[in-house]
């Protein structure tokens, strides 16, 4: 949880490693041999494992490429208030959209808002709202405030609960919560909420 600030980090790696799990900060898989269950990692490391869960590398689809919408690091660069691109009545929100934070930990570390579905959500609120906005010529322009929340699901019935402001200075504001069996209770609760079928 980079963009969270080394305080929470460091949190969320004393909740993993209480449960005996043992975090390996600054490791880039390699190579996986399935044979005798063992990880490769790029500095020649290696270690066994029981049980490899791992998320595939984010990218954006090729089309975003093909129209010359995304930067040197393969992302689409937008306003970080409007999600708007280069281009006119363009707009890139979620995972392939790069909103470059002003706060830093690091003074020489930029940040970059994390790829999370809370942030891909408001950002589509703010875009959907600002469209109907020029379409009703109405002038009521709303902007992306950076704020985030998610809850860490932490087994044993317990749950964590981190929040906060990604757009403050000089660096991102954010806290958690927990855990607990009531955070647990409300996360459970949101999710009834958030997949609910509304239509």
């Amino acid at each position: 949880m980079g963009a969270a600030g080394p305080k929470v980090g460091q949190s969320v790696v004393d909740l993993i490693e209480e449960h005996g799990i043992n975090y390996q900060r600054q490791m880039t898989i390699k190579n996986i041999n399935p044979a005798v269950k063992e990880v490769i990692f790029e500095n020649g490391a290696t270690k066994k494992a029981d049980l490899l869960i791992t998320v595939p590398p984010h990218k954006v689809p090729d089309l975003l490429k093909e129209a010359s919408l995304t930067n040197a690091a393969g992302w689409v660069p937008v306003d970080r208030e409007t999600l708007k691109t280069k281009y006119e009545n363009i707009y890139a929100i979620g995972d392939v959209a790069a909103v470059s934070l002003e706060g830093k930990y690091k003074p020489d570390k930029p940040l970059m808002l994390p790829k999370a579905g809370v942030f891909a959500h408001n950002e589509a609120e703010v875009v959907a709202k600002n469209v109907a906005s020029l379409i009703k010529e109405d002038g009521k322009q709303v902007a992306f405030d950076g704020q985030g929340s998610c809850f860490l699901e932490l087994g044993d019935g317990t749950a964590a609960f981190a929040e906060g402001n990604f757009f403050a200075l000089p660096h991102p504001k954010v806290t958690m919560k927990g855990p607990s069996r009531l955070l647990h209770q409300e996360k459970v609760l949101y999710e009834k909420y958030w997949f609910k079928r509304w239509f």
